[in-house]
């Protein structure tokens, strides 16, 4: 039985620590989850993968003590269930801005009574006990992350009625889309207070945090200390370039 262990982390009030995959390319996947990082984030929503580059990416992943996730494409019960067919561990919902859309990303993800996700499996049944479909489905609902995007302002504003959703493991906060949605510039002081907002709202409700990261370390520590767990340090288009950028920088042509 294969357990999340990013679940696991959170549960416990740990942090878990990953990346964001964009280019669509297992070949990468693979290479990433090698660092010992907590979780992959395959993103079928803005990324470059088409569903056979998913699944070798998950086949990757899994290689590895990483867990894969996804970011669904649009929130849709058929495409839930084929990511998670697929073999993802934990599922990010994009633009969740009310209880209602929130209960409807349980729902599609679990297996009745507490949800109602179709009878199916494919590659995640390996990673159950494989002896019958109870025990596959109790996998499933026991560890299947659950992950809401508060990614609007709406979204900010119904944080507290959003993560009052029983099922909900974590939400994660998209900066840049949040700051568009307010207009304003990420960094700025209206969107810092909307993000330590959605904070709060995640504490009082006992439901992990997460954020998305772009410069590093030194913010990545910084949310770490305002209470953030779930933290994405880096994209592979984002390594990529600032690797090209800083040796560019310091060659002396």
């Amino acid at each position: 039985m294969k357990e999340n262990l990013v679940k696991n982390k959170l549960e416990n009030g740990e942090a878990a620590v990953g990346v964001w995959l964009s280019l669509g390319s297992p070949n990468i996947a693979e290479y990433i989850a090698n660092f010992e990082l907590d979780w992959l984030c395959v993103d079928t929503q803005h990324g470059l993968f088409g569903h056979n580059q998913v699944i070798r990416s998950f086949q990757a992943i899994s290689k590895t003590g990483t867990v894969p996730i996804a970011r669904v494409a649009s929130n849709e019960r058929f495409l839930v269930n084929k990511l998670q067919d697929a073999g993802t561990m934990g599922i990010i919902f994009p633009m969740i801005n009310s209880k209602k859309e929130a209960e409807k990303a349980v729902d599609y993800a679990l297996h009745s009574p507490k949800g109602s996700r179709s009878c199916g499996g494919a590659r995640q049944k390996l990673y159950s006990d494989k002896k019958s479909f109870e025990s596959f489905s109790q996998w499933v609902d026991e560890e299947t992350l659950i992950i809401v995007m508060i990614e609007t302002a709406q979204a900010v504003k119904n944080a507290e009625s959003i993560l009052s959703v029983e099922g909900i493991d974590a939400c994660f906060i998209g900066p840049r889309d949040l700051a568009t949605s307010m207009e304003t510039k990420v960094g700025s002081k209206l969107h810092e207070n909307a993000i330590m907002k959605t904070l709060e709202a995640s504490k009082k409700k006992g439901v992990p945090a997460g954020i998305y990261c772009f410069t590093g370390a030194e913010e990545a520590n910084k949310r770490l200390e305002q209470g953030f767990q779930l933290i994405s340090i880096a994209s592979d288009t984002a390594l990529i370039g600032s690797s090209i950028h800083r040796i560019n920088e310091e060659l002396k042509l």
